[in-house]
Order: structure tokens, then sequence, then C-alpha cells
């Protein structure tokens, strides 16, 4: 008896028709989530960053100056100290930005949100402005939706392409904890013993906001202010500067000036291993950049890059809690007199 081994005609269609199905649902399921991350709260996906709005927005009354950056801001600026010094009620740091793309969109979240600042201070630095940008990839993951991602492809595909297909092709994998935590309203135990554990915790306890948090790196910690300069200098040289991020920072201060907002740009202090690696090109073509923003905007241009000496360092760009509150007591001045337009601000 002959034992039909291979299905029939009718049965391969249906069996065709089930994995077309599939497909469409599975791709249908992974833009109808993308969708829903474009238009989720900022929390969803970048929690740190949604806090630290949150502090800059919430406090009554708002804060008169608002700080954002990278984590270079937060390791040179304290607010404690700023406030003291020049007796500035209330002062905020948003320091989630991680280079001028991140910064302008926390910016205007912040304005969105209703922050009405009497000045804000953005941080600057030659990578940030080179093409493509460093962490634009990580602005891609954390707050890009499709409009973004096209308008900046171009340089997101100059950098690491896989994220940008994993964020935007199949975003219920690449956001699956994120996902979680938003629709059960508790972080899974497996993230939340991973935080705990990064932040010095123990079971049990929240973990350290890291947006709160300065950089100490605790006593056995051995201070090298010469690593990571050679790393930032492969990436500035040579120096093809992102007209894209110039128009964000562009769009920022355009913002800002029909608030009545008082902007001022800020290079933070880097090592001197650092600033050798840049070289008189790039730094030439960096200090243009600001000569133009300061004709069109009434931004004025602070470059505090060589103001602490490399024993304050923690590596290349990261200056210690101690350094941290001692140039912020410095620097207070020239922040107030670059606010009020009173007095040299150099």
């Amino acid at each position: 008896m002959a034992v039909r081994l291979h299905p029939g005609k009718r049965a391969a269609r249906r069996d065709r028709s089930a994995l077309l199905l599939a497909a469409v649902a599975f791709v249908a399921l992974q833009l109808g989530t993308g969708l829903w991350l474009d238009d989720a709260p900022l929390r969803v996906r970048h929690w740190v960053a949604d806090a630290a709005l949150d502090r800059a927005t919430a406090t009554d009354p708002s804060p008169e100056w608002l700080f954002f950056g990278s984590s270079r801001f937060m390791a040179a600026i304290d607010t404690g100290t700023l406030k003291e010094t020049i007796h500035v009620p209330t002062v905020s740091i948003v320091a989630e930005g991680s280079g001028i793309v991140g910064s302008a969109m926390l910016l205007e979240r912040a304005l969105d949100r209703g922050a009405a600042p009497r000045a804000v201070f953005i941080e600057m630095s030659p990578e940030w402005f080179v093409r493509p940008p460093r962490y634009l990839d990580a602005q891609m993951v954390r707050m890009f939706d499709w409009s973004d991602v096209w308008h900046w492809l171009p340089e997101l595909a100059l950098q690491d392409l896989d994220k940008t297909i994993w964020a935007r092709l199949l975003p219920s994998y690449r956001y699956r904890h994120e996902l979680l935590t938003a629709w059960v309203g508790e972080e899974p135990p497996y993230v939340s013993a991973t935080l705990v554990a990064a932040s010095g915790g123990s079971a049990g306890t929240p973990p350290v906001d890291p947006a709160i948090a300065r950089l100490d790196r605790g006593a056995d910690f051995e201070a090298k202010p010469e690593d990571g300069a050679r790393r930032w200098g492969k990436r500035v040289s040579p120096f093809p500067i992102s007209e894209r991020t110039v128009g964000a920072l562009e769009r920022a201060l355009d913002r800002c000036r029909d608030a009545g907002i008082r902007c001022v740009l800020i290079t933070p202090p880097l090592s001197s291993f650092q600033r050798a690696e840049y070289g008189d090109d790039v730094q030439n073509a960096y200090e243009a950049l600001f000569e133009e923003l300061e004709r069109e905007f009434d931004a004025p241009h602070l470059d505090f890059s060589a103001s602490a000496p490399d024993e304050d360092f923690l590596d290349s760009s990261h200056i210690t809690n101690d350094a941290g509150e001692r140039f912020s007591a410095r620097i207070g001045p020239r922040l107030l007199r670059a606010v009020t337009g009173e007095g040299p601000t150099r």
C-alpha cells in the first residue's frame, strides 16, 4: 500500500498562506510597537532623563538656571556650590543628553513641560559636532521617532547600523524590558537586580539614580587623566562638521531666543592630554563655529577646557567631585556675567 509523503496542492497552499499571514502579523506587530513607543512618555525609553526633567520642571518656583549636557557636566557642575556662590535660588542639571543632539532634544522637552528658566547652559565639545556625532545611536534608541531616524539616517549609517535595525524594525525585542516595565508598572526582577548591583546597592534597596549621583570612583580608584584622550582624538581628526548637529543646536537656540531665555554655551574642563589630541585645525574650526552662533543668536561661548589641572581628572574628560566643587565656585561669577551681559565674561 503506497503512503503519501507529500501534502496535496490544497494543503501546500494553506501552509504558504499561514506562513504569509504569520509574517504579515509579525511585521505589523513590530511597526505597531514602534509607533506606540514613539508616542509613549519619555520614561518608557529613557527613565533617567525623564527623572531629571521632572526635577527641572517640578520645582516651585521653576529653576532659574538649567544645565544640559553629559556626564562631564554632572562631574563639573555642583549646583549647591553655584547657589551658595552667586545666590541663584534654584539650579537644576539635566546631564543625560550625551551630546548636543540629546541636549537639544531634552531642552525642548523641558520647555514643553513648562520650564521657564532665566538661563540655559549647554555643554559643548568638538566630538559632539563631528560627523557622525558621538552617541547619536544612543539618542536614536532613547528618543528618536521615525521622522528623526529618517532625518539622521545618513549619519546613523556611519555608526553601528545594527542598533537602528534592532530599535526600529524589531522594537518588541529591543525594548522588551522597557515594554514590560511600562505595561506591568514595575521593573522585572532581573532588571532591578542589575541596576541595584551596578549602583552599589543591595537586594531590596532602590538603585541610585545616575542623574543624581556624582562621579566619585572610591578611594581605590586610580585617576588617569590620559585615559580616553587618544580615543576621543581619533574621532575628531579630521574634523568633518555635522550640519545636522549644528542645525539641532540652532533650533534649540532659536526657541530659547523666542522665549526670552538666555543661552550660554560651555566647554567643560578637559585634561591636557585630550586637548593635545585635538590640534590647531580642530580647535580653529571649533572656535569659528561659536563666532557665528554668537553673532546670530547672541549665545556666548565660555571655554573652560584648560581651567583644571590634570591631577583633578578621573580620566581625560571627567573631574572629581571635589574638583567640581572648586570649579563651580570659580566659574559662578563668569556665568552670572554671561547671563546678565554685564562686564567681561572672559
